[in-house]
């Protein structure tokens, strides 16, 4: 059992990764969010991106789907922290 979308398919970590926006998308949409978080301070920021990201897991079920993007995320998170403090380029 899984999440099921209107095709009646279940909806994995491996296809919801495989559908993501194309990267220009995500860094236009980053770059729309920004300015609604400058200059409110870390920690109100922190705990807005925390439950913005708390909405987004509650819809993963079963647990093992769960566990699955939880790993992506911080996988993710991780390698872009990485990125940016390496000097790579971030979205404008």
């Amino acid at each position: 059992m899984g999440v099921f979308d209107e095709g009646n398919e279940v909806w994995t970590a491996e296809r919801i990764v495989g559908e993501q926006a194309e990267a220009a998308t995500m860094e236009e949409i980053v770059a729309r969010i920004k300015p609604l978080l400058a200059g409110i301070g870390p920690k109100k920021q922190g705990f807005i991106l925390a439950d913005l990201a708390a909405i987004w897991m509650t819809g993963f079920h079963p647990e093992p789907v769960r566990h699955e993007m939880k790993t992506m995320f911080l996988t993710t998170l991780s390698e872009l922290v990485e990125h940016y403090e390496a000097g790579g380029p971030r979205p404008t």
